[in-house]
């Protein structure tokens, strides 16, 4: 759902806008500076990388992601997290959108999310707003692998990258047990090198 294709209710409008004129005033103004030439905007979770169809849980506690959170919940649920480029610390060009399937707020105002990714989108244009991120995005449309030697590739490159996270995730079990975090460094960089 987005402010397009969402219909109004005018009786409630108007009740609200009678009642509360700053507010809505203040509701309109931001609505308008979140619906742009076509593309959708949405607010930013700045932190890491995620991947459609991916499964997380989020702890919320800085004010700025709070008020986020409140805005999101009371609206369709849905914003973008993005990971910072390490060399510029600047957000990346592409997100992902996630849903927030689960909002637990606490007594303190923080809240613990559970969230679900669903599609990858472009920035086009960001800005802070109450001091979080708020982009335009586009939907970028993943196109599945279509010949026998593209599925072929993308299993091996799955099954390749399996191998390594298990073989990764032994070495570290293994130096776990003998206490050695010496000897898990050196492990991986044998393998790495």
């Amino acid at each position: 759902m987005t402010p397009r294709t969402c219909a109004v209710s005018v009786t409630l409008n108007n009740i609200i806008q009678k009642n509360f004129p700053e507010e809505y005033a203040e509701r309109k103004s931001e609505q308008d500076t979140l619906v742009h030439l076509g593309n959708e905007s949405m607010p930013l979770f700045v932190m890491d990388v995620i991947i459609p169809c991916q499964k997380l849980s989020l702890h919320i506690f800085e004010p700025r992601y709070r008020l986020m959170v409140r805005r999101i919940m009371e609206g369709n649920h849905r914003m973008g997290m993005v990971a910072l480029d390490s060399a510029t610390g600047s957000p990346v060009d592409v997100a992902c959108e996630v849903e927030i399937t689960e909002c637990d707020p606490l007594p303190d105002g923080r809240f613990v999310l559970e969230l679900e990714s669903h599609r990858r989108c472009r920035i086009v244009k960001a800005w802070d707003q109450d001091g979080y991120r708020v982009a335009e995005v586009e939907w970028v449309t993943d196109v599945p692998p279509q010949s026998d030697q593209e599925k072929a590739d993308l299993r091996e490159l799955t099954t390749s990258a399996a191998s390594f996270a298990r073989s990764w995730l032994e070495r570290a079990k293994e130096a776990a047990r003998q206490g050695g975090k010496q000897l898990f460094l050196s492990s991986c960089e044998t393998k790495v090198n």
